[in-house]
């Protein structure tokens, strides 16, 4: 299954999953095959992405940091814990702790020399939690944390959004430039929202994840917010670079964006808003091409992406009859291996 903008729908895609309008009713069921001109009607009603089935699947070997399984269970268990903290019992929050140590008994568990896969997708807040956790616990790992440094990391990531159950803006493929001031107004207060929550709580929550939760959103040239604050710790800083890559990625609090593209950008931003060690070991374990990725090459032929090598810019390629095209047996090329063939550029 692919994300693709509405604008790039081919005659004959599939839906992978039903289309829903803002009342959550079924517009297009899963299964459908796509018109180009669907896509006029999909902007009238302010859908600007779909899920797709992934035409060369059969071919691809995708290397993720979970299975379907385990991430299900995780995106499970937070989903309980942040839901019976707001509808039931407000002191379920410690709870998190177990799964905080079940998260880093995973993650360490994780082949942090591997280049894996971090595909677009639609995501939820629980699932959003999830990835930035395991992002952020594997850069500790990088940076060699002792085990209570990785803990204060777990916890403020995994209640690092926990404001955003307090507010009512959407947060979803969020255009902050489209929002009223009132509204923008809104959505910055979860930050400080959820550092409410938890400042009471200091027999288990640490100092340093409260600090977490509040500065997620800040950046190291004081343009981020609540506070504007330039200077952060480590912990604060590794929180802000993973919180960004995924709410880019997922369409989270952001406008969604292909992964070449985030990186691209975080590149850029990387030294100003970002510190530039974290990005680069970031990057060191996360392709910029994931499998499932559709390429123009130097050669002038086209390709999608199959496998991973040990570079993280130099994927194995299946070649394709064209842009839009059909696989071409047999005919792969390893960019790794191969000299004067690279990437020109992303297929949308």
């Amino acid at each position: 299954m692919i994300i693709k903008e509405v604008k790039h729908i081919q005659d004959g895609d599939i839906l992978a999953s039903p289309v829903l309008t803002e009342e959550k009713e079924i517009l297009l069921e899963a299964g459908t095959v796509l018109k180009k001109e669907y896509a006029e009607l999909l902007f009238s009603m302010y859908i600007s992405y779909v899920e797709v089935l992934d035409p060369y699947e059969k071919y691809e070997v995708p290397h993720m940091f979970f299975t379907e399984s385990e991430k299900e269970y995780f995106i499970h268990e937070i989903e309980i814990i942040l839901e019976k903290h707001i509808y039931t019992d407000k002191n379920t929050l410690r709870y998190i702790k177990k799964l905080s140590g079940e998260i880093q008994s995973f993650v360490s568990g994780i082949d942090k020399n591997q280049i894996y896969d971090y595909r677009n997708r639609k995501t939820n807040l629980y699932e959003h939690t999830l990835m930035v956790t395991v992002l952020s616990l594997i850069i500790s790992e990088k940076l060699n944390f002792d085990k209570e440094r990785k803990e204060e990391v777990a916890l403020g990531c995994l209640l690092h959004d926990l404001g955003l159950r307090y507010i009512t803006v959407p947060y979803l493929n969020l255009d902050m430039e489209k929002l009223s001031p009132g509204d923008v107004f809104e959505f910055k207060k979860h930050t400080i929202l959820a550092y409410t929550v938890l400042d009471g709580q200091d027999d288990w929550f640490p100092k340093i994840s409260k600090s977490m939760v509040l500065s997620h959103h800040e950046r190291k040239d004081g343009s981020g917010y609540p506070l504007k604050q330039r200077r952060q710790n480590l912990e604060c800083e590794i929180i802000q670079l993973c919180d960004f890559f995924d709410c880019m990625i997922s369409g989270f609090e952001e406008k969604i964006i292909s992964v070449d593209k985030a990186m691209d950008r975080l590149d850029f931003e990387s030294g100003s808003k970002f510190d530039k060690e974290l990005f680069h070991i970031l990057c060191s374990m996360i392709s910029k091409y994931p499998v499932g990725t559709k390429v123009k090459l130097s050669n002038e032929k086209y390709g999608v992406v199959v496998n991973q090598t040990n570079h993280r810019e130099k994927p194995v390629i299946h070649y394709l009859t064209g842009a839009y095209g059909n696989i071409i047996e047999n005919d792969i090329c390893n960019l790794e291996k191969t000299t004067g063939i690279f990437i020109e550029n992303v297929i949308e």
